[in-house]
């Protein structure tokens, strides 16, 4: 499951894809562990494996007999057969009219980070930010 964030320009108003990068390396700074360009999107590896922070209480805890938000059996499946500890990434596509900050199948540590940068590229280049994320 792959979440975006979306964020639109006005004609001839997206940033380069090099002042985008150059944002990407410096906003996820010593949690980043590479990145790379390839053709119109930027991959960048976050420091560390995916992580599940319900791991230890979700028995316990108040959303344990009620039926699960979206995605979150994919997201116990994962943690049960060891696909949950993957590399964090966040890809940033780069289009005519838009950026799409992306997710793919993450953690809520990325999920996060990323809705942080789609938010800060917005506000820097004055874009229209829509995001469809989980909650």
């Amino acid at each position: 499951m792959a979440s975006d964030r979306f964020i639109y320009f006005a004609e001839g108003k997206v940033p380069s894809h090099q002042d985008v990068g150059m944002m990407l390396e410096d906003y996820l700074g010593a949690v980043m562990a590479g990145i790379e360009w390839g053709g119109s999107s930027w991959t960048a590896l976050l420091v560390g494996n995916k992580s599940w922070p319900f791991r230890r209480v979700y028995e316990r805890g108040p959303a344990f007999n009620k039926p699960l938000y979206p995605g979150l059996q994919a997201i116990l499946d994962e943690e049960r057969d060891g696909r949950a500890h993957e590399e964090r990434r966040v890809e940033v596509y780069i289009g005519d009219d838009n950026i799409d900050v992306i997710t793919r199948r993450q953690d809520e540590l990325t999920n996060r980070i990323a809705d942080g940068f789609a938010r800060l590229v917005a506000r820097f280049w004055q874009g229209s930010l829509e995001m469809e994320t989980l909650a």
